[in-house]
């Protein structure tokens, strides 16, 4: 089998502890994981490693490799799946085999964050759609976010614009938020 990436480098079988077995690649460091040798480690990994928050995660660099690649043990396009949850790469997984390939550091990074247990999960539709789901939500915050804090800037000065910011972090995060937000949103109406 050839890298995908080097396409002329032969991919090197490589023992991983406490990781499935790989095939990797001396000259970019990527890693070609079979389908079924992730499911045979999957299966007696044991229990999910708990996902850790993006700032504990491993701080590697990465050269997400380019579409277009081909799956190195069946010749089939390479699907790229964004991973989310904080981490700006992609994992490529075959269409036809299922194989996944890693470019350099990104398995590591996944065993930092806790999320190497779940890679297949990464694959499905339901996974995919949520991603580009919260993906949409958190840029029209963003973009209502910094309509409002430069209307709000032209009509409050900094002082009331902090004490603003300050009832907003308490509303939300009160258990009772809901009901005192409907609570102000009716007192507009008497």
């Amino acid at each position: 089998m050839k890298c995908p990436v080097c396409k002329t480098v032969v991919l090197e079988r490589e023992d991983v502890a406490d990781g499935p077995a790989t095939h990797a690649c001396s000259g970019c460091g990527g890693k070609y994981i079979k389908s079924s040798q992730y499911f045979q480690w999957l299966d007696k990994h044991g229990e999910n490693v708990p996902e850790q928050p993006p700032e504990a995660g491993a701080s590697l660099p990465v050269a997400d490799s380019k579409p277009g690649k081909l799956c190195p043990e069946c010749g089939a396009f390479l699907i790229r799946h964004a991973v989310g949850k904080g981490i700006a790469f992609h994992i490529d997984r075959c269409g036809r085999c299922g194989g996944i390939w890693l470019d350099g550091n990104e398995w590591e990074i996944l065993v930092s964050r806790g999320l190497h247990d779940d890679v297949h999960m990464i694959f499905s539709e339901a996974y995919q759609t949520a991603l580009k789901q919260r993906q949409r939500s958190e840029e029209y915050r963003k973009t209502v976010t910094n309509i409002l804090n430069g209307k709000l800037r032209q009509q409050l000065d900094e002082t009331d614009l902090a004490r603003l910011k300050e009832f907003h972090d308490w509303l939300v995060a009160h258990p009772a938020s809901e009901q005192m937000y409907a609570y102000l949103m009716s007192l507009r109406e008497l």
